[in-house]
């Protein structure tokens, strides 16, 4: 092994061992946060949430940025650019990378409003494409948003509000966006439909196209389990929080 080959092999190490560190000190934090906000219910939870996992962001791009430093000063210094804005953003102030830019219209048309265009919004989608997978693999509509209420509990998906997502709600995320009603982002995702959202795994779309069968019932479990999974790494504590207060 040449110098630097090792060299990077301790930087993976420590890598490694850094980012373990960092999630389960996030968790504790988070359980510590959790705790406090039950007896200060005049705080803004939404804003106690996010201002902790920003924190933890800033300490796992620093971290990553430290790992590159060793061999990639390109990569490195791009990741040390966004760690300081991030930095910045948590103490309050607007970092030019990420306010003095020119917002790329991706999700939404011109003049759109650009609120409906975010990640979550997307995912709104895609929770709703789950549904629709179940209901194409033979599910009733009651018994497709109980077998989603069980998922969501065992995966501990949950809201901006730290409440856990329901089949429920992600029905009435379908309903609106079969109308054409909701986010944009949502409603065009839910409009492209379960080719694109399955677009990788192409066995999938073949079970869903297949006749109805207890093994089709089966095999579709196994496909919205895996969207559930996808949409938790994707959007878990960022999906809008129930308006039903």
């Amino acid at each position: 092994m040449s110098d630097d080959e090792h060299e990077i092999a301790i930087r993976a190490l420590w890598l490694h061992q850094r980012l373990l560190t960092l999630t389960a000190k996030h968790e504790l934090a988070r359980r510590e946060l959790e705790s406090k906000l039950l007896s200060d219910p005049h705080r803004d939870k939404v804003k106690a949430r996010n201002t902790l996992d920003l924190k933890y962001c800033e300490n796992i791009v620093d971290s990553f940025s430290w790992y590159f430093a060793g061999f990639d000063s390109g990569i490195s210094e791009l990741l040390a650019r966004l760690d300081n804005a991030l930095r910045d953003r948590i103490v309050g102030s607007e970092p030019a990378l990420f306010f003095n830019i020119e917002p790329q219209p991706t999700f939404h048309a011109e003049r759109a409003k650009a609120s409906g265009s975010t990640v979550a919004s997307t995912a709104q989608g895609y929770a709703a494409l789950a549904l629709e997978a179940l209901l194409k693999g033979g599910f009733s509509k009651a018994d497709a948003i109980k077998w989603l209420d069980r998922e969501i509990l065992s995966l501990r998906l949950v809201d901006a509000d730290g409440e856990p997502l329901t089949g429920k709600r992600i029905d009435h995320w379908r309903g609106h966006f079969g109308r054409g009603e909701g986010s944009r982002a949502g409603r065009e995702f839910y409009k492209k439909g379960l080719d694109v959202a399955l677009n990788s795994t192409p066995e999938a779309l073949t079970v869903l196209r297949s006749a109805r069968s207890d093994l089709k019932k089966q095999k579709v479990e196994a496909i919205a389990r895996s969207m559930l999974k996808s949409l938790k790494i994707m959007a878990n504590r960022q999906l809008p929080a129930s308006q039903a207060r």
